[in-house]
């Protein structure tokens, strides 16, 4: 998680409170954790509509 919230560089607000956003997000299904299996990389993207 912490490689996610980082890996832009342009955000210098508090790393911790980054990662707890996220995990909040991902708690109330707002994002989900996409794996690419061709670049084995992962991202936290928005949630497609059911």
């Amino acid at each position: 998680m912490l490689e996610f919230v980082t890996r832009d560089g342009t955000d210098h607000s508090n790393v911790e409170s980054r990662v707890q956003q996220i995990l909040a997000q991902l708690a109330q299904q707002r994002v989900v954790i996409d794996f690419d299996a061709a670049t084995q990389t992962c991202n936290v993207v928005p949630k497609s509509p059911d």
